[in-house]
C-alpha cells in the first residue's frame, strides 16, 4: 500500500494543479542559514492565523512565551481572531503542561476558545500542527516556543490542501475526545471531517500507528518504503538519533538498518544531527557510502539560552525527488508511543528548496565531520 502511494506521487503529480505549498524556516539569529525565497516561520504563521474566518485547531507539544519575543505576536493573533468569533481549540501535552501551564491556560481563556491537555503515556503528544478554516494547514518541527521562532533551526510546511487538512483534523478530533478540558464544561465539539482527495504531490503520515484513524499511513512504514525505493541518494537532518529502545536495554534499529542497507547497495547517505547527538552516530560514520556530520550553533551574543541554539528540523530527501517533513526525532518512542505527524512531498519546487536548506547548513561553518572513532 505504501509503495503504491509513493509510486503514484512520483508518476502523476505533474498532471494536476498543485494547491499552494510553502516551506517556512526559522534561522537562528546571528547565523547565515537562510535560503532565498523561503519565508520566516513567524511571518507564515501570522499570515495564516490572521486570515482565519471560522476555525483554528492547534495541536502542540507545549507553549512558552517570553516578553518581547516573537511568539507574543502569534498568541495575540490567535486571541484577536477568537475575539472576532473564530472558534479556537488547542491540545497540548499533559506532562509538559506541568512545566509550562501559563500559556496553554491563557489561550483557553480567550473568548470562543478552549484548551485541553492529553496524556499520551507512555509517550507524549509531540505533534506540532494547526489547521485554519479546514483548509490551510501547517506541519513542522516548530513548537509554540519563542525560541523556535528565533534561536533554533526549524523547518515546516504550509499547504492549502483540503485533503491534508481533513486528515490532520481527523487526528485532532480523535485526540480532542481523549483530552481533558481545562474548563469545567467544553463547548467546542465538532464532527470529524470526511475524507477529501489530497493532491497527488502530497501524502499524509502520522505516528503511532495504533493511535491513527483508519486509512492513515504510519510514518515508520512510509520512511521504510522511501529507503527501499531510493536509488542514488538520501539526505537526513534530525535533531536526535538513537537506536536505544526507550528505557529498555535492547536496541531498536529499523531506521539504522535502513541506512546501512541503503548504503550497502550503493546509495549515498548524508546524515546531519545536532552536536549533542554525536555519540549516537559514530558507528554509522565508519560505513562506506555514509557521511555523518554534526551541527553546533554558536551562542547568541545576548548570552546563553537554555534549550536553544540547536538544529531541530526533521526531514529527509531521497534521490532529490521525494521529501519527508515531520515532527519525529529519530528514536523508537517517537514512532511507536508518541503522537507525531508529517507529509511526504514530491512537488519538484518544494523538494528542491528542502535540498537547498540542507546544503546551506551541511556546508556551513557550524558543521563538523564525525569519524568512526567519535
Amino acid at each position: 500500500m505504501v509503495v503504491a502511494f509513493l509510486s503514484v506521487l512520483l508518476s502523476v503529480h505533474m498532471l494536476f494543479a498543485v494547491p499552494r505549498m510553502e516551506l517556512a524556516l526559522t534561522v537562528p539569529v546571528e547565523t547565515d542559514l537562510g535560503v532565498a525565497g523561503i519565508r520566516d516561520s513567524q511571518e507564515v504563521w501570522l499570515e495564516m492565523l490572521k486570515g482565519a474566518k471560522t476555525s483554528i485547531a492547534i495541536e502542540q507539544f507545549y507553549i512558552t512565551d517570553q516578553s518581547g519575543e516573537p511568539l507574543r505576536s502569534v498568541l495575540d493573533a490567535i486571541r484577536e481572531r477568537a475575539e472576532d468569533g473564530v472558534a479556537v481549540r488547542l491540545i497540548a501535552d499533559s506532562k509538559f503542561f506541568k512545566t509550562y501551564p501559563q500559556w496553554v491556560t491563557e489561550v483557553g481563556q480567550y473568548a470562543n476558545a478552549e484548551a485541553k491537555i492529553i496524556d499520551f503515556s507512555p509517550g507524549i503528544q509531540h505533534a506540532k500542527f494547526f489547521v485554519v478554516d479546514h483548509n490551510d494547514a501547517f506541519i513542522g518541527s516548530q513548537n509554540f516556543d519563542w525560541r523556535a521562532l528565533k534561536h533554533i533551526h526549524e523547518l515546516g510546511i504550509r499547504t492549502e490542501d483540503a485533503g491534508i487538512a481533513a486528515k490532520l483534523e481527523k487526528i485532532f478530533e480523535l485526540d480532542w475526545k481523549k483530552a481533558k478540558s481545562l474548563k469545567k464544561t467544553g463547548n467546542h465539539e465538532f464532527k470529524a471531517p470526511k475524507d477529501v482527495a489530497t493532491d497527488p504531490a502530497l501524502a499524509f503520515v502520522a505516528s503511532p500507528a495504533k493511535a491513527n484513524p483508519k486509512g492513515i499511513t504510519s510514518t515508520i512504514d512510509a520512511l521504510s518504503q522511501i529507503f527501499k525505493a531510493a536509488q542514488s541518494s538520501i539526505v537526513i537532518q534530525v535533531m536526535d538519533y538513537s537506536v536505544q529502545n526507550g528505557s529498555e536495554k535492547s536496541t531498536w534499529n529499523v531506521l539504522d538498518q535502513a541506512i546501512r542497507t541503503s548504503a550497502g547497495r550503493g546509495v549515498k547517505v548524508q546524515l546531519l544531527v545536532d552536536d549533542k547527538t554525536r555519540k549516537n552516530v559514530t558507528a554509522l560514520a565508519g560505513m562506506k557510502n555514509v557521511t555523518v556530520r554534526t551541527a553546533k550553533i554558536p551562542e547568541c551574543s545576548c548570552g546563553h539560552i537554555d534549550y536553544a541554539r540547536l538544529i531541530h528540523s526533521k526531514y529527509l530527501i531521497a534521490d532529490g525527488k521525494t521529501a519527508w517533513i515531520g515532527t519525529e526525532n529519530w528514536s523508537r518512542g517517537y514512532f511507536f508511543e508518541s503522537r507525531n505527524v508529517g507529509v511526504i512531498v514530491t512537488d519538484t519546487t518544494v523538494v528542491s528548496q528542502v535540498s537547498q536548506i540542507f546544503e546551506k547548513i551541511w556546508r556551513s561553518p557550524y558543521v563538523n565531520p564525525v569519524s568512526s572513532s567519535g
